[in-house]
């Protein structure tokens, strides 16, 4: 007699749990549609377009013009808005520290050197001058 005692609190008990964990389920959220967010505005940086190593020369070759998030632009990167002949005037810069491709060019990372060859004739001997500069 106690068993059937113990097994119909045993099936009492087991309808409760089952009665509120149904009553607590509650309504199924509604689903909604999120709208795609907006194009971030972005700006054209001049990045390497390969790896440069240090005293590599730039060439039209090897920098490119890559679009920027304005919200990730630094000051020091040169932009197409503020530099649009950037990649002429650069070309035959040394680079002074390593870049990887798709780092963006700073004039920090680069040595523009000028060069003055002078050719003179002193005595018996044909002398040399030349000096290099750092714009």
């Amino acid at each position: 007699m106690l068993r059937i005692v113990i097994l119909i609190a045993a099936l009492t008990a087991g309808g409760a749990a089952a009665w509120m964990a149904l009553a607590m389920r509650g309504e199924p959220a509604a689903a909604t549609a999120v709208a795609p967010p907006a194009p971030a505005a972005v700006q054209d940086v001049l990045v390497a377009a390969a790896d440069l190593g240090v005293t590599k020369r730039l060439t039209k070759e090897n920098m490119r013009w890559q679009p920027w998030p304005e919200s990730a632009l630094n000051p020091a990167y040169i932009t197409r808005s503020a530099r649009p002949d950037a990649l002429e005037t650069l070309v035959g810069s040394m680079v002074r520290s390593r870049m990887t491709s798709g780092e963006p060019i700073r004039d920090a990372n680069l040595a523009q050197l000028r060069y003055t060859v002078q050719f003179a004739k002193v005595g018996r001997f044909d002398v040399v001058d030349v000096a290099v500069e750092n714009k």
